[in-house]
């Protein structure tokens, strides 16, 4: 950002206005351990949802809910007879990083502080404080592979350096709570008050339109190839 802002301070300043925290991993916070820059939760509970949202609100709303009900079951025996303390996909991702942590090396100095040389570069490795100069383990809560060369150099345990919400306790606490099971409609409770109706039905011209509107900035899906004309 020092460099940017050195060779074009224009460009820095309209950088900086965009609020670079939501989309550039420089200026995340440590304190939330996730090191998304994307919207793929979003688009991900939009498909999880795409055959119940065309529904009427209130059966969409019921659909939803036995959805979440049984996703929150199935999570909740997921972990129950895994003996490894670590959640499948950290594992893998620890497993990835150790075989990159294989070009790295360590040189230790007192107080848990470590050089590591890799990716043609030197990084500082605190353990104590599980930090790392590059950043990826402060930010993700998983050690990156210089965190991982200093933990194989000092042939300590992995697992007691990856942040606890990654754990098996902190999943199981996660799904623990049971799912409230409702009746069918007909035995639900009558309310007081005149029923509300829906708004009357006016049928656009045209087909009807499903599909998601896009942002001005998504990437076009309608399939339009430029012509061969004049190759």
């Amino acid at each position: 950002m020092a460099d940017l802002k050195m060779e074009c301070p224009k460009g820095y300043e309209d950088f900086m206005r965009q609020d670079p925290k939501h989309f550039c991993r420089t200026f995340i916070r440590t304190g939330t351990k996730c090191d998304a820059v994307e919207n793929n939760l979003s688009e991900t509970f939009n498909g999880y949802i795409c055959i119940p949202r065309a529904k009427p609100i209130l059966e969409m709303l019921e659909e939803i809910r036995a959805m979440l009900m049984e996703r929150m079951t199935e999570r909740s025996q997921l972990m129950v007879d895994r003996m490894d303390p670590i959640c499948p996909r950290i594992r893998m991702k620890l497993e990835k990083t150790k075989l990159e942590s294989r070009y790295c090396f360590a040189r230790a100095s007192l107080g848990n502080k470590f050089e590591v040389e890799g990716d043609g570069n030197r990084f500082v490795v605190d353990l104590a404080r599980k930090t790392c100069a590059c950043r990826e383990w402060d930010i993700s809560g998983i050690p990156c592979r210089h965190a991982i060369c200093c933990i194989a150099f000092m042939k300590l345990e992995i697992n007691d350096y990856v942040d606890d919400c990654f754990k098996k306790d902190a999943y199981e606490n996660c799904y623990k709570f049971p799912f409230p099971v409702m009746n069918g409609e007909k035995m639900w409770p009558k309310v007081s008050g005149e029923p509300i109706k829906p708004p009357p039905y006016r049928r656009k011209r045209g087909r009807e339109k499903k599909n998601r509107i896009k942002d001005k900035d998504e990437r076009s899906s309608d399939g339009k190839k430029l012509t061969k004309v004049g190759i």
